[in-house]
């Protein structure tokens, strides 16, 4: 058998064991049409990948894992990818039989990257979130493994899901074979991704020497038995796509699970989805509404007027005040916050630069350790300074946020700023002492506060705003 014909049989095959396997684990008949719908919205493509030294393919299921593994790429989240990885056309006659032997194998790992997707485990903003808690937990493991752990703590919670809907369906005597050799473990059943991580980097920190690089995109995790193809910086940045397609993928699987015993497993599943990419969206709401309201005034005369009389008398001239506006920002070195997240603060700034006056960026560990004060009265951005203060890391320690309000407070007493005029941003993960430092300087509750973390760790002050990057 040469590639060709593998590529030609087993994509044919595969396509249809899947839609009837899919369509069983969603309660319906193996023949139900609703399959088509899920397909239109979430393809399926098999790939095959010469690897040179393949180990020669086993006859046992959980063998599969050692040549098989589907993925969705981390540029691409339009289509599931099932990759056969082989070193010579000899093996791929022993490959095809496993498939024929398996084809349950299949529609467990569509269903598995489906899952993921609807998590929105494939974007930036998952990522983002992933790699925060990794560098706080344990900021000894190399970023260059966070995508790979990210990955793995999204398959066992994945998996757990799964499990039960194998359970719950004619394909419950293949549950226990399909599942041997994959990342699950009962122990995770009812957490999220954002738990299950913490636990795993306590006894897995990076495990390099498992990994292999087979080629230029591509490396694999022997302990995981895992295939990944992404490092840090390269998950598309753009999420619209990601997030549609991930919701219209959700709302599929809830109508083709109406009804049956499925249904409540994915409504369970999707409730527990914390992961949001439109936090940044619900910022600049806020950030828009507050340049609005604090810069911009109008005045007339005729309020003063009794309505009686306004006729009598010349309409006064419409007067505008352009009143400038200040921004505070206190930026948390130490290490869980993006310099992504710094750069979309920047994209908002730089829209009301010709709003803004003032910017002052405090960055801070324990203490604060470096000021910028960006001043202009035409465009904020033309400042030299504005792009450095709010795109670079200087610190990495610990965490307090009793220096930044001293500071602030400061900045009240000597008129620095006007409460009234004056938008206050903290970006941290906000496992410091917020709450006591807060009410150690009450001068800063005249001020409009967000605090923006990248982890769901909400402050929850009276009168300010918590904003969470998920």
């Amino acid at each position: 058998m040469d590639s060709k014909e593998f590529l030609h049989d087993s994509s044919h095959f595969i396509f249809k064991e899947v839609a009837k396997g899919v369509n069983q684990l969603c309660g319906l008949s193996k023949t139900s049409s609703m399959i088509a719908n899920l397909f239109v919205n979430l393809p399926l493509q098999i790939e095959l990948r010469h690897i040179e030294g393949q180990k020669k393919p086993s006859k046992k299921l959980n063998a599969l894992g050692e040549f098989v593994h589907a993925y969705i790429k981390h540029d691409d989240s339009s289509k599931v990818y099932i990759a056969f990885f082989y070193d010579s056309e000899k093996q791929l006659k022993r490959i095809n039989k496993a498939i024929y032997k398996h084809p349950e194998f299949f529609s467990y790992l569509y269903m598995r990257e489906a899952l993921k997707l609807t998590r929105l485990m494939n974007t930036k903003t998952h990522y983002t979130m992933m790699s925060g808690i990794i560098k706080h937990n344990n900021p000894s493991i190399s970023v260059e493994s966070h995508y790979r752990l990210s990955q793995l703590a999204c398959n066992y919670v994945v998996n757990c899901t799964i499990e039960e809907l194998f359970k719950g369906s004619t394909l419950s005597n293949k549950l226990s074979k399909i599942m041997k050799g994959q990342q699950f473990d009962i122990k995770y059943s009812g957490n999220s991704e954002m738990d299950v991580i913490k636990d795993l980097i306590e006894y897995d920190p990076s495990a390099e020497s498992a990994i292999t690089k087979l080629d230029e995109q591509f490396s694999y995790d022997e302990l995981a038995n895992q295939v990944f193809d992404c490092t840090d910086g390269a998950i598309e940045t753009n999420e619209s796509i990601s997030t549609d397609l991930g919701e219209s993928v959700s709302t599929q699987l809830a109508n083709m699970s109406r009804g049956g015993g499925s249904e409540s497993v994915f409504a369970e599943f999707f409730k527990a989805k914390k992961v949001k990419t439109g936090w940044f969206k619900k910022l600049a709401a806020k950030f828009n509404r507050e340049v609005y309201y604090m810069t911009n005034t109008f005045k007339s005369e005729w309020s003063s007027l009794n309505i009686t009389y306004r006729h009598k008398f010349k309409a006064p001239k419409a007067k505008y005040e352009d009143n400038k506006l200040s921004v505070v920002l206190s930026v948390d070195h130490s290490g869980s916050v993006s310099t992504e997240g710094l750069q979309k603060l920047l994209y908002l700034f730089e829209k009301h630069s010709k709003k803004i006056t003032q910017l002052f960026v405090l960055v801070h560990d324990t203490e604060v350790v470096k000021q910028f004060t960006i001043e202009s009265d035409f465009d904020i951005k033309s400042n030299p300074h504005f792009v450095e203060a709010l795109s670079h890391r200087f610190a990495v320690g610990g965490t307090s946020h009793y220096d930044v309000f001293k500071t602030i407070d400061e900045m009240l007493v000597d008129k620095t700023i006007d409460p009234e005029k004056t938008i206050y941003v903290s970006f941290s993960d906000n496992c410091s002492d917020i709450p006591e430092s807060w009410k150690t300087f009450p001068s800063l509750s005249k001020l409009s506060t967000t605090f923006l973390s990248p982890v769901n760790n909400p402050v929850n002050i009276p009168n300010t705003t918590d904003i969470t990057m998920q």
